[in-house]
């Protein structure tokens, strides 16, 4: 990336990562409701890797690049989910040379928080 490059990815992680902060305003919070330090992790994990595709668009609520997470667990099992995030699935990269297996483990720990 060059420095005429605008870091997209970057900014709008941030624009999404800000809902947390102004749920009022209308901008989604983060799914899930992480309460262990691996869920956290897993949380933490899911807002640098994961959220830029899997979050809700603004302003559509419904609408995002990937498919929204909730309930995930209805229409995957867990190791054909961890399969899509080692090795990515469709239009979405796989992360098996940049996440540890600890770290998969804790995306998958936070996902099971997602309402079903």
């Amino acid at each position: 990336m060059n420095s005429r490059t605008a870091p997209w990815p970057v900014i709008l992680l941030l624009v999404v990562f800000a809902g947390g902060l102004c749920a009022q305003e209308g901008i989604p919070e983060l799914p899930g409701n992480a309460t262990t330090p691996m869920e956290r992790e897993g949380r933490r994990i899911f807002v640098q890797r994961c959220a830029v595709c899997h979050l809700p668009l603004l302003p559509s609520p419904r609408l995002a690049y990937g498919p929204l997470l909730d309930g995930v667990f209805q229409r995957r099992n867990e190791e054909s989910l961890r399969q899509a995030i080692l090795v990515g699935y469709l239009d979405m990269p796989g992360w098996q040379y940049t996440l540890s297996e600890e770290q998969v483990n804790n995306v998958i720990a936070y996902l099971k928080t997602f309402k079903n």
